[in-house]
């Protein structure tokens, strides 16, 4: 169980704290006890969640420093491929952000960059969906990974693009010695 003032990440809301603990009642609903979490950067917002159900599986701790480039460590080098079925490729990015796990988030926005600079080469843009899984996607990354590195949210990007270069030049190393 979550204490007050903690952090955790909450389904499509990202980063929250944990305001209070209280016995609410909704709608005809008997009494339970709910979560108060307030997204991080929302301080008016508030998000109530049952202590016990499913929506309790949506939250987990901030993800730690290491466990961030650990996340980085283990997409470097792969790829999600582009899907040219619109409906296959959103029930694909659907599924990815339910299930909001930080190494599948990272491989869908490397999918959606890649795929936005080849359009963007044309002179065109993503479809509305990609750029809808896009946003989400860096708002989720970006909001999780510059809390737990305590930097701003501008410089996720960078912090991840040099850690996947060090990766790479890493893997380099591992070839040329074997």
């Amino acid at each position: 169980m979550f204490q007050v003032n903690d952090y955790l990440v909450y389904g499509n809301e990202g980063v929250c704290r944990v305001d209070g603990i209280r016995s609410l009642s909704f709608e005809g609903s008997g009494e339970k006890l709910y979560y108060v979490l307030v997204p991080f950067g929302k301080a008016r917002a508030q998000i109530f969640v049952p202590t016990e159900g499913s929506p309790v599986s949506k939250m987990r701790p901030v993800m730690t420093k290491k466990e961030v480039d650990a996340a980085i460590d283990a997409v470097a080098g792969k790829k999600l491929p582009w899907i040219e079925d619109r409906k296959r490729r959103t029930a694909l990015f659907r599924t990815i952000r339910a299930e909001a796990k930080c190494e599948n988030l990272l491989l869908m926005l490397g999918c959606l960059y890649g795929r936005r600079r080849e359009l963007a080469a044309l002179g065109k843009k993503l479809a509305f969906s990609d750029s809808d899984a896009l946003l989400f996607g860096e708002t989720i990354i970006h909001g999780e990974f510059s809390f737990a590195l305590g930097i701003a949210c501008d410089e996720v990007p960078s912090y991840i693009r040099s850690r996947l270069e060090r990766a790479a030049a890493q893997r380099v190393k591992i070839q040329r010695i074997e």
